[in-house]
């Protein structure tokens, strides 16, 4: 029981966003040795606290992130920001503008991948103001400029998805194929093979059939 509470209480100091005297003092070790910025360390802190859906908390670290002057930590708080804001129902607008930001001025590769994949979510999301162009959009830039990325897979699946759904069999199937063709790793290798046969057989084209028997025998192997 006395494990128990030991193991609980130190839980509770790391997820709150106070620290104690000691800790304090560390921190303060820590940044005056040059080894790391007060930025760089609310942007981890806040980046943090959002994994353990502490909001308040975390919007704290993370707003005083997004006010560095460095671009890069600027841009990254803008990206988890904006995460954040899409997590508690933030308009679309304001969601979008914080990542337009973090965009305009990111260089790292994995900072603008997630952050096209976070715009073209919210473009899509129901209600006014929805853009499904810009959705397809923003994951044809990830696709075309991060080919092997750990998110292309992601966003050739809701490209493909999104033709499947607006009826448009060639784009649905292309884009299909370009998932089935990814080398990296795919969590969606099934539905690039089950799905395209699908629609194949429904529009029962010429060809169509055997191109459908074709990807199911593959599915099947």
């Amino acid at each position: 029981e006395r494990e128990g509470r030991a193991m609980q209480a130190t839980v509770n100091r790391w997820v709150t966003p106070d620290l104690s005297e000691r800790e304090t003092a560390l921190l303060n070790q820590l940044i005056a040795s040059g080894l790391a910025s007060p930025d760089r360390l609310a942007l981890l802190r806040g980046k943090r606290l959002l994994s353990l859906k502490l909001y308040p908390e975390a919007e704290r670290f993370l707003a005083n992130a997004a006010a560095s002057d460095d671009l890069q930590i600027q841009a990254e708080a803008r990206l988890y920001l904006a995460r954040l804001r899409r997590y508690i129902g933030a308009s679309r607008e304001e969601i979008a503008a914080l990542l337009d930001g973090a965009l305009l001025d990111a260089e790292r590769p994995d900072v603008i991948r997630m952050a096209l994949l976070e715009r073209a979510i919210i473009w899509n999301r129901e209600g006014k103001g929805r853009n499904p162009q810009q959705f397809v959009a923003d994951l044809t830039r990830l696709i075309d400029e991060f080919p092997d990325s750990d998110l292309t897979d992601d966003a050739l699946y809701h490209v493909a998805r999104y033709y499947e759904y607006a009826a448009d069999v060639p784009n649905a199937v292309k884009y299909y194929a370009r998932l089935r063709e990814f080398e990296g790793e795919n969590d969606w290798s099934e539905s690039a093979v089950f799905r395209p046969a699908l629609l194949l057989y429904g529009r029962g084209a010429p060809g169509d059939f055997d191109d459908a028997a074709a990807l199911l025998r593959q599915f099947e192997t």
